[in-house]
């Protein structure tokens, strides 16, 4: 019996995409070799451990070459609960984006920050006004 914690399997640390798996992915999408892009996208999101970065990438893959989006709901739902919670606020966009394309207004209501800023702002700005006025919550509505 092997006594080290390394040698056991089920301990080992699960590694995390290499770059080069992340521009093979985006190399996918430029190619729009839409089946390969998809399995790798499925891939990196059903992975133990996800960054931020990897998890925007895959849904980008995901936003660009799927026919649908709701199907992967649950997938990218589940990737978003095992992002550190550290870096939560750069994959805020992407599943606001997931939400608000599956019609889950009151899901987009909760991501709303309470400052908009980055990259993002804008999108995500409209996306909470889009989800107050689907919900018709005046009192958000003045805030916004």
């Amino acid at each position: 019996m092997k006594r080290f914690p390394e040698s056991n399997p089920r301990r080992a640390l699960t590694p995390l995409p290499t770059p080069s798996t992340l521009s093979e992915l985006d190399g996918f999408v430029g190619a729009g070799m839409k089946k390969e892009a998809l399995q790798l996208a499925r891939q990196l999101l059903k992975a133990p451990r996800i960054t931020a970065p990897t998890f925007a990438q895959a849904l980008n893959a995901i936003f660009t070459l799927a026919d649908r989006v709701k199907p992967w709901r649950t997938l990218v739902e589940t990737a978003y609960e095992r992002v550190p919670k550290q870096s939560r606020g750069a994959a805020r966009f992407w599943i606001m984006s997931m939400r608000n394309a599956c019609h889950d207004h009151e899901g987009v209501l909760g991501l709303v920050p309470k400052r908009f800023g980055g990259e993002f702002a804008l999108l995500e700005l409209l996306y909470a006004m889009d989800a107050t006025f689907a919900t018709g919550n005046k009192d958000l509505m003045r805030k916004l």
